[in-house]
């Protein structure tokens, strides 16, 4: 099933690609017990981030999620079902994870994860296995 991610405070919510809410179906204590469709990201085992800032979705309905607040380096990734599947700690030099989309092309580059940090206002790229293959930077704001 297609998702579409939201993230707002210490929250992400699942909708289908029409704005249905779409529930998460995992075992995780996160999920909502009245809202299925939402995840609390607080306590997540692997990484305890607050404040979800950026939220992207691959093209099997994996959810990537940056926080701001606590944990500006870490990538946390979610199972369709709402299950932690992992994480990765960006490299030295990004300040503010704030943006984050992955790439759902279908060519050689699909699954590549794109992280903007918008203190510095570099854009990198990396492998799904968190390896950083380019990095971008904007020549205004070196």
């Amino acid at each position: 099933m297609a998702s579409i991610g939201v993230g707002s405070q210490s929250t992400v919510a699942r909708f289908t690609p029409s704005g249905a809410p779409a529930d998460f179906s995992g075992s995780n204590p996160k999920i909502d017990g009245e809202h299925k469709n939402f995840l609390n990201i607080p306590s997540n085992p692997l990484s305890p981030n607050v404040g979800a800032v950026g939220v992207a979705v691959d093209a099997v309905g994996n959810f990537y999620i940056t926080a701001r607040e606590t944990e500006p380096n870490v990538v946390d990734k979610f199972t369709p079902a709402g299950e932690p599947a992992g994480s990765f700690t960006l490299p030295s030099g990004i300040n503010e994870a704030s943006g984050i989309a992955v790439d759902n092309s279908g060519g050689p580059s699909t699954g590549d994860i794109w992280v903007g940090d918008g203190t510095t206002h570099i854009v990198d790229k990396f492998s799904p296995a968190g390896v950083k293959l380019i990095e971008i930077s904007n020549p205004e704001h070196p």
